[in-house]
């Protein structure tokens, strides 16, 4: 994903390659919230923000199921340690974690 700007408009969460493209949807966001401005602000107009992404959730492992693990119901039989209930509607199973977007080591 190259984008590296998020933006919330109000209504909408989307990613940008630009600030300004981030800058330019909060823009949009607070013209919405004007045009309804005529009987009092919403509160709800302090929430349009924009920032630089840090870091993202990001798929880390993605394992097959293992044949011998299946029951003819498609359950896990429980045979291997990371084992866990499954049925036969998923092709594999994935993990995911946050990486921080600047190649610098997490500080948790």
């Amino acid at each position: 994903m190259d984008d590296k700007y998020w933006s919330f408009d109000g209504d909408t969460y989307d990613t940008h390659a630009t600030e300004e493209e981030a800058q330019a949807a909060c823009e949009g966001g607070l013209d919405h919230f004007r045009e309804d401005a005529a009987g009092g602000w919403s509160e709800d107009v302090t929430t349009i923000m924009w920032g630089r992404i840090l870091g993202r959730c990001v798929e880390t492992r993605r394992t097959g199921h293992h044949p011998d693990c299946r029951t003819s119901g498609g359950e896990s039989d429980g045979c291997h340690d990371d084992c866990e209930v499954r049925t036969n509607e998923w092709d594999y199973i994935s993990e995911y974690g946050l990486r921080r977007e600047d190649g610098a080591e997490d500080k948790r």
